[in-house]
């Protein structure tokens, strides 16, 4: 029953009926229907639309999306938490070792990638090791057992680790910098951070170098949707931890401070572009910080796209005209269910492969699955499952849209 619902053609409604019920992309993603039909003058006038907002609300300024976002109701989490107990249980370790094989990372590849290329290793979850034009990026590190505030409880990882902090700096690998979308735990990991230290740039959107500032890292640039800034990395041995260098803040937009840092051998253009989602790192700090996707750009063509964690958005579109076409893009397929609960914040994988489509992703593999233990609802192994069915249902060939294993290293060239 699940296969056939997963595989469930979607019917033509006023939007495209999802597989698990709702209109998929008019108005079953959290956005009104009227808000996806936007007529763009152009990436100008498709920049205008998209721009980051704040609203004054009880607790001071917040951040909101300008364009109509519908909220889950009432009932909508209810269902949720109710649903708990009917959660599918995990699969066996033997099963989970069998559907989720760690890959043999390619280090050899990994420490000479082609400066022409994306290469691509994925870490797990939403982390990615991203190496285009001379210039080795984490996305969203999380190198811990378990994403969360406490040891003791949340989100953790059952799927193995392919590789720490410590590994890549045995292998003389240096991180020149890292792409923070938001500041949930399994995006933004204290630990991590610490272990990373001052050595690589962090950019982060509006409102998060503070957090950063707060354990004693300096080296952080906050970036607002649609700016862009060049990035070169330090040539320097490989370091990593609190003694590393610690070069003051920067804030506000491309080409501040913090522009190009000079030699390295190589550079890349840093994008911090609009998606839909939200941010807290507690009870008292939600929407304080701006939720970002990313796109890095090398003078080679060489390009990819992360979309962070986020669900479908009109912005998309605007992102592909502006910045596309894009050698690959991480977006994510899990934890999406039940829809009525998620699909104003995360993506579905039928929503992803329109995400691919319209951000003009030659390739795209899909992430924010398969290794930690989160609430959703669904089976933590259907994502690849219904996006490749989704991938053939548009006949779009079967490698557009795929998953990489945990560890992996792939190449793609310029678009």
């Amino acid at each position: 029953a699940t296969t056939e619902m997963h595989t469930r053609r979607a019917q033509e409604a006023g939007g495209r009926e999802g597989p698990y019920g709702g209109a998929w992309l008019q108005n079953g993603n959290g956005v009104a229907a009227n808000s996806v039909q936007i007529s763009m003058g152009g990436a100008e006038a498709a920049e205008e639309n998209f721009r980051s907002k704040k609203v004054k609300g009880l607790t001071g300024e917040r951040f909101t999306h300008p364009w109509e976002v519908e909220k889950p109701s009432f009932s909508a989490m209810m269902e949720f938490f109710w649903k708990q107990p009917l959660r599918p249980g995990l699969p066996t370790k033997t099963e989970i070792e069998q559907a989720l094989p760690l890959a043999e990372t390619e280090w050899a590849r990994v420490r000479n990638p082609d400066p022409r290329h994306v290469t691509l290793t994925w870490i797990g979850h939403s982390s990615f090791l991203v190496q285009l034009g001379g210039v080795n990026l984490l996305c969203d590190p999380v190198f811990t057992g378990r994403a969360s505030p406490v040891s003791f409880a949340g989100p953790w990882r059952y799927a193995k680790l392919p590789f720490t902090v410590q590994d890549l700096k045995d292998r003389a690998i240096p991180i020149h910098a890292v792409l923070i979308s938001h500041s949930h735990y399994d995006h933004l990991c204290l630990e991590t951070v610490q272990a990373l230290g001052n050595s690589p740039r962090y950019f982060v959107g509006l409102g998060l170098a503070a957090w950063f500032k707060d354990i004693g890292i300096t080296n952080v640039q906050e970036m607002d949707w649609w700016e862009e800034t060049p990035f070169s990395p330090v040539p320097r041995t490989v370091g990593y931890g609190a003694s590393s260098p610690s070069p003051p803040l920067a804030f506000g937009t491309g080409g501040s401070a913090f522009g190009v840092a000079g030699g390295g051998g190589g550079g890349v253009t840093v994008v911090c572009a609009p998606c839909q989602h939200w941010s807290a790192r507690t009870a008292w700090d939600p929407l304080k910080t701006l939720w970002c996707s990313w796109a890095v750009k090398a003078p080679g063509g060489a390009s990819f796209f992360f979309g962070g964690d986020t669900a479908m958005c009109p912005a998309f579109a605007a992102i592909g005209e502006k910045h596309g076409p894009f050698s690959v893009a991480a977006l994510p397929i899990g934890a999406f269910l039940p829809r009525r609960m998620f699909k104003t914040h995360h993506a579905s994988p039928e929503d992803s492969v329109e995400i691919h489509q319209h951000v003009r992703a030659v390739k795209s593999v899909g992430c924010h699955w398969g290794t930690l233990r989160q609430k959703a609802l669904e089976n933590v192994l259907d994502p690849p499952k219904l996006l490749a069915a989704e991938v053939e249902r548009l006949g779009l060939g079967k490698e557009a849209f795929t998953v990489m294993r945990h560890g992996e290293t792939r190449s793609f060239p310029p678009p």
